[in-house]
């Protein structure tokens, strides 16, 4: 890979957040279920406290055109977990706090990162002070306030919204609003993730003419109102961009919003197009034929073809993306007992997969390349990028045969895999349902080369491939991993340089068919019910200290590794390109593509 200079300068800037927040109070990370309140943008603007534009707004001219293989689902930020729709939602949305390029957090709502130094964290670390930018407004031109902070805890507490608040919020006892500008954030006890993780709640406006004048409605409309779905720009967003005109499964026009102020005095590019392509070949064709300007969301497979051509800049940096399976653990699938359920069998899955061999086969990449990417712990750790608490000491499968950890797909691991499905009551193997996306075709080779694998187990697949707004769809589209339809799940997964966001994948109350009120926050697909994990995940969240946050991550490393909650496969670095058309566009480690910052970008 071309950037390994950008890889130690990551390192370096996540090794300082990790620092502080050893300190207590801050460290970067965009959760893992996007939110609009926690946008990954960087900027490195002055924190002006009044920020309308006495000299007018920029003249917007020209278009760019960004393109991703899968379409967003929709644009409620509330009803999506889909990382392709957080590439519009990134200019739909700004919030209270982004973060860089290197992971670093800075203020876009706020005029200020709260720390203990500029008064904005108590020294107890329960008391946070957020202040706001003069003269802000929301997409109607009514202006951002306090207040719209205050009314975003009140949605994010009702059950309509889950509550999103089970997610960190419900850490806030009040929010006091002693003036227009300024929010003062009570905590009932310390919370290490509140500023990394985005536990502050959403901001929405107190009232939005025919959806809502009271937090409850705001909660039903946002939540749990599919047609809701800011595919216009009637809705309230407070980014550069507008949504005016959605074709499904083709394309999105955005239109420069004329009332953004907030990180310049509007974007200087006049309208954003998404177009969606079949597959990776024809969006890399589209791009060297300048058809479509910024391209993203690419596997290790495409980086060979798209290094090689010299019509557009290939941007390769670490991410905090994670490619794995998840294995359903319902002890019913399909009205029949689930073999899964049973930990030693899925274990003996685990030990049977050679991660290696299936990367090069199903990513054309080298021996050598294969792995320095392969993934055990659920924090990334390669020899040059390692994510802050992540279990460096975890580099193999754990084998409770042989008492200790080894290479998965080794003969010792594939032996002692066979003896543990006879243990598990499968000595002639069984078939699963396996699961992944139409989109990227790259995740259809891992799917068959690991089904290969388990050939030598006697464990058989059904390969079942599915439109991603189908696989990651919310509960009331039928979201096939929502209901737990399927038994073994291909997808990656995006967190940020803090762990916290990954409690709604792993711990129990988030499994979101065991739910009354369904959420896009309950994303434990597989169905994990461990109270060592919940209790690690709790621990490292309740606590200043950052090397007993690291001994927390570690049990819940230890433990997914262990009982083969997960199979991780890969540590997926962030690839995009640019052709030259649009000027500062750049990739970040919170995202799948670069458009975190198009108020920015001009031509």
């Amino acid at each position: 890979m071309k950037l390994s200079t950008r890889r130690v300068t990551v390192v370096a800037a996540l090794l300082a957040v990790l620092a502080l927040a050893s300190a207590g109070f801050a460290s970067a990370a965009a959760p893992a279920a996007p939110r609009h309140t926690a946008q990954a943008k960087t900027r490195t603007h002055s924190a002006a406290k009044d920020v309308r534009c006495p000299h007018g707004h920029n003249r917007a001219t020209g278009q760019a055109i960004y393109s991703d293989v899968q379409f967003p689902d929709t644009l409620a930020p509330d009803q999506t977990s889909q990382a392709s729709t957080q590439e519009t939602l990134d200019s739909m949305f700004d919030g209270l706090i982004g973060y860089n390029t290197r992971a670093q957090m800075y203020p876009d709502l706020l005029t200020q990162i709260p720390s203990v130094k500029n008064g904005g964290i108590s020294k107890d670390g329960k008391t946070y002070v957020f202040r706001f930018k003069h003269g802000m407004v929301w997409s109607n031109g009514t202006e951002i306030t306090s207040k719209d902070l205050a009314f975003g805890l009140k949605i994010d507490q009702d059950k309509a919204s889950g509550p999103y608040c089970d997610a960190g919020c419900n850490v806030i006892s009040r929010i006091d609003t002693p003036s227009k500008y300024t929010a003062v954030l009570h905590l009932k006890h310390v919370d290490a993730a509140f500023l990394g993780a985005g536990h502050y709640p959403e901001i929405w406006p107190t009232t939005w003419p025919g959806a809502w004048t009271n937090a409850h409605e705001a909660a039903l409309k946002l939540w749990q109102t599919p047609s809701f779905n800011f595919e216009s720009s009637t809705y309230p967003t407070d980014g550069p961009y507008q949504v005016v005109n959605f074709v499904n499964n083709d394309r999105i026009t955005l239109a420069a919003n004329p009332h953004y102020n907030i990180m310049s005095c509007g974007p200087k590019v006049k309208t954003l197009l998404f177009s969606a392509y079949t597959d990776n070949t024809a969006m890399i064709a589209a791009a060297a034929r300048h058809e479509t300007n910024v391209t993203q969301d690419y596997t290790l497979a495409s980086a060979g073809q798209l290094k090689s051509n010299h019509a557009f800049k290939t941007m390769i940096n670490p991410g905090f993306v994670i490619e794995h399976l998840e294995l359903n653990q319902d002890r019913i699938y399909n009205g029949k007992p689930n073999p899964l359920a049973n930990p030693k069998a899925r274990l003996a899955l685990a030990l049977t997969v050679d991660k290696t061999l299936v990367l090069q086969s199903a990513l054309n990449v080298s021996k050598a390349t294969a792995k320095s990417v392969v993934a055990y712990p659920f924090l990334v750790s390669t020899p040059r990028f390692k994510q802050p608490y992540a279990d460096t000491k975890l580099t193999g499968q754990w084998d409770p045969i042989a008492h200790k950890y080894v290479r998965s797909g080794s003969a010792k691991g594939i032996a002692d895999a066979r003896k543990l499905l006879r243990a598990a009551g499968y000595p002639n193997g069984f078939t699963v349902d396996f699961q992944t996306t139409t989109a990227p075709t790259t995740r259809v080779a891992e799917q068959a080369a690991i089904c290969q694998n388990w050939t030598r187990i006697n464990v058989a697949c059904t390969m079942l491939h599915t439109p991603s707004t189908k696989l990651f769809g919310q509960w009331d589209t039928g979201g096939t991993l929502d209901h737990g339809q399927f038994q073994v799940a291909l997808f990656a997964l995006l967190g940020g340089a803090d762990p916290d966001p990954l409690k709604e994948d792993f711990m129990s109350r988030f499994i979101d068919r065991n739910q009354s009120v369904h959420s896009p926050i309950n994303q434990n697909y597989a169905g994990i019910h461990d109270s060592v994990i919940n209790n690690a995940f709790s621990k490292s969240a309740a606590t200043l200290s950052g090397s007993v946050r690291a001994r927390y991550y570690a049990i819940a490393q230890t433990r997914v590794d262990q009982n083969a909650d997960w199979i991780l496969l890969y540590y997926r670095p962030v690839i995009a390109t640019s052709d030259g058309h649009i000027k500062n566009v750049s990739d970040v480690p919170t995202q799948f593509g670069p458009e975190w910052n198009t108020w920015a970008w001009h031509q």
